[in-house]
């Protein structure tokens, strides 16, 4: 694992979100960016025949350690300025996601019910479903949801969309 005194000994930070190395290194130029994008779309590098998210290096050289999880606050995660990185439980992180792109209603827990023929808000907590209600109208279901990501402390940013 590595430590914050040698993140720092290798890096520089930027405020933009991203790490340059102090000295040549790795085949790479003093002054040249970390890491590239992985297919999930988070930055990279290896360090030691070790891969690393560049986020969680950011979070150590700035925090001297690194959390089980690291919440990108506006859900960019190729956005590793360390004012939009912080330090979260599984839970948490679970309260600060995007819209699923296979969503049908457009709205986080809204969904239409087939049978009853109606649309139904549902919440997820604490790996349990709570089922909110079934409306004829979506704005009344998406107002169930919008009170219930208040009551159980969902960020502000959760259910955005891209």
């Amino acid at each position: 694992m590595i430590t914050q005194a040698e993140v720092l000994k290798r890096y520089i930070y930027h405020a933009d979100g991203y790490l340059t190395f102090r000295e040549v290194a790795q085949g790479r130029r003093k002054g040249s960016r970390v890491g590239g994008l992985n297919g999930n779309g988070y930055v990279c590098t290896d360090i030691k025949a070790k891969l690393y998210a560049v986020h969680r290096l950011i979070f150590l050289y700035h925090h001297g350690y690194i959390p089980k999880e690291i919440d990108h606050i506006n859900g960019i995660r190729d956005d590793n300025r360390i004012s939009n990185l912080r330090g979260v439980s599984h839970q948490e992180n679970c309260k600060n996601q995007k819209i699923r792109s296979d969503n049908t209603s457009g709205y986080l827990g809204v969904d239409w019910h087939k049978i009853k023929k109606k649309w139904r808000a549902q919440v997820g907590v604490g790996g349990k479903k709570i089922y909110l209600g079934y409306f004829d109208d979506i704005e009344d279901a998406v107002s169930a949801r919008g009170q219930a990501d208040i009551k159980y402390e969902f960020h502000k940013n959760h259910g955005r969309k891209g």
